[in-house]
């Protein structure tokens, strides 16, 4: 960890973990991967057009997505902010 990524890194860890999940793993990665994921589903399945969407089988696809993506996004953010952390103390 160079001289940048620690001051990058002391910044974040001042705000916290909790913190850090929700803004990087729930938001920024769950949430955003759920709507794309969502409209890309939509696009290949359907094609481009308001006239072939079936807004039931997409509010239960976004549904889903939006439990799945999040989870996943709270496993692979605490896995980065653990590697960090290691990075962070072995300096």
């Amino acid at each position: 960890m160079n001289k940048k990524e620690k001051e990058r890194w002391e910044q974040i860890r001042a705000k916290g973990k909790l913190r850090y999940i929700l803004v990087h793993g729930i938001i920024g990665w769950g949430v955003s991967t759920a709507i794309i994921y969502t409209l890309v589903g939509l696009i290949m399945d359907k094609g481009i057009g308001m006239e072939n969407i079936s807004l039931q089988k997409s509010l239960i696809d976004l549904a889903i997505a939006l439990v799945v993506f999040p989870t996943v996004g709270v496993l692979q953010s605490i896995f980065t902010w653990n590697k960090k952390e290691q990075e962070y103390l072995k300096e």
